[in-house]
């Protein structure tokens, strides 16, 4: 039978500490025990602990810290999470431990992995050409099943914590002008209602291909961002719920732009007649021929081509989002209208991603400050 204590330390600053101390079963193999131990601020945090450690021996699911690998870490750490995460979110999780941490790191022991061998391991996806937001991400995953496992005291030490940050080059984005887009608009063809939504709302790509009818008031000028369409593993998928609560907003839209969908909504009407019981209906507002969800990917390809055409710079879909972005910073409009326009949860993320575009806002309110308080007549006068 396992057996556990919990021991009262006093730290240095007099605050109290408990440690908890449990003990493996013999190793069937050679007889020697283990011991699993972590300190907790409380002495209910230690009582649970010891519990619930001492409940997995019982049931046999617990491993031995000494056997547990970054591999073996990082996969108990996404089992207990993946209910609290979205089908593309969870598929990107994965997609980044079997691609970047598991072969570089997976097969070392969890509680000897140090600060430094992850540094060099971000160190050398640098040097293999990996770009910065990819090392990021990876750092981040990490760093999330390590703060679980101390946090559950399954391990003791966080090597993350003072690991080297990748830092993500931001530089200038590719944004179309206003002719940009005219000149696009001009070859856009049947594809103009939708990158029209693209551009003149900024919503992000899976949230205009989820768009629906139903959650388009054309009387009040508003679309709702109730669902989103995502390739998740190839396969075209909708989301009910996007991703964040900041995600899920209200933006208002322009009368162009609702005549712009009233005459999409009629043609697109005549097309489900023709097709009759062939048209899947999901209630799109930009499905693909047959009314299926459209795939995210072939939007990029169309972009590109009809952008060719127009003889104007090619962008991304999301540069489409940058663009509409950067002509309301450049317009005045205050951020935090923008930010909710986007969806960012803070309005200091706009700020970061837009600060190098108000150098002309400050310099206009510094001109609206001059008029207020050294009015030319005064100064004529003096």
């Amino acid at each position: 039978m396992a057996l556990g204590n919990i021991e009262k330390r006093i730290s240095k600053d007099g605050t109290p500490r408990y440690r908890v101390r449990v003990e493996y079963p013999a190793d069937a193999a050679t007889g020697q025990r283990a011991w699993r131990r972590a300190t907790f601020p409380t002495k209910r945090e230690a009582e649970k602990a010891c519990r619930e450690w001492l409940a997995e021996i019982e049931r046999g699911v617990v491993i031995v810290p000494e056997a547990l690998t970054v591999d073996m870490l990082l996969s108990r750490w996404l089992t207990t999470i993946q209910g609290n995460l979205r089908e593309k979110s969870l598929h990107d999780y994965r997609y980044t431990i079997r691609k970047h941490l598991s072969p570089r790191i997976g097969r070392l022991r969890a509680d000897r992995l140090r600060t430094a061998d992850i540094d060099a391991f971000t160190s050398a996806m640098q040097v293999e050409g990996i770009g910065d937001r990819t090392r990021q991400v990876a750092l981040a995953r990490l760093k999330q099943a390590y703060g679980w496992a101390c946090r559950t005291g399954l391990l003791s030490v966080n090597p993350t914590l003072n690991s080297q940050a990748v830092r993500v080059q931001t530089g200038e984005r590719n944004v179309w002008s206003p002719d940009d887009w005219q000149r696009f608009a001009a070859h856009a063809g049947e594809y103009l209602p939708m990158f029209g939504i693209f551009t003149a709302t900024g919503l992000r790509r899976g949230e205009v291909l989820g768009l629906r009818w139903r959650d388009v008031d054309l009387g009040e000028r508003t679309i709702s961002v109730r669902q989103t369409v995502a390739s998740i593993g190839g396969t075209v998928k909708i989301q009910e719920q996007p991703k964040t609560e900041s995600s899920r907003r209200t933006v208002r839209i322009s009368e162009s732009v609702v005549s712009l969908l009233r005459d999409h909504r009629r043609m697109q009407i005549e097309a489900r007649l023709r097709l009759g019981p062939v048209w899947q209906d999901h209630d799109l507002v930009f499905p693909g021929p047959m009314g299926e969800p459209f795939h995210p990917d072939a939007i990029t390809r169309i972009l590109a081509r009809i952008a060719a055409a127009a003889g104007v710079p090619r962008l991304t879909v999301h540069e489409l989002r940058h663009t509409h972005t950067t002509w309301l910073v450049l317009a005045g409009v205050p951020l935090p209208v923008i930010s909710q326009r986007i969806g960012h949860a803070r309005v200091s993320t706009t700020m970061d991603l837009y600060a190098h575009l108000l150098k002309d806002s400050q310099d206009m309110a510094a001109d609206v400050a001059d008029r207020m308080v050294f009015p030319r007549s005064e100064i004529a006068a003096g």
